[in-house]
């Protein structure tokens, strides 16, 4: 199962439980028997959001090596 992380320099206009605009996507690719990871993962990456400032590192990054830098970061501070 890989997770996906992408970002946009426009934000969307979504229906929002906030209201704000989107503008990091997370995605999983697996195989259908493996829901529990995937739900684990989107789990994980929710955590993540919350508890460190892995959101702003992803709106900074310039390249695929810094966005995965940065999700690697906010796993070990985390």
């Amino acid at each position: 199962t890989w997770l996906g992380v992408y970002t946009v320099a426009t934000p969307l206009e979504l229906d929002t439980p906030d209201g704000r605009p989107v503008d990091v996507f997370f995605v999983t690719v697996g195989p259908n028997e493996a829901r529990e990871t995937h739900l684990m993962m989107l789990s994980e990456v929710s955590r993540l959001l919350v508890h460190t400032d892995l959101a702003q590192q992803l709106r900074s990054a310039n390249t695929s090596d810094e966005l995965f830098a940065a999700v690697q970061s906010a796993m070990r501070t985390s």
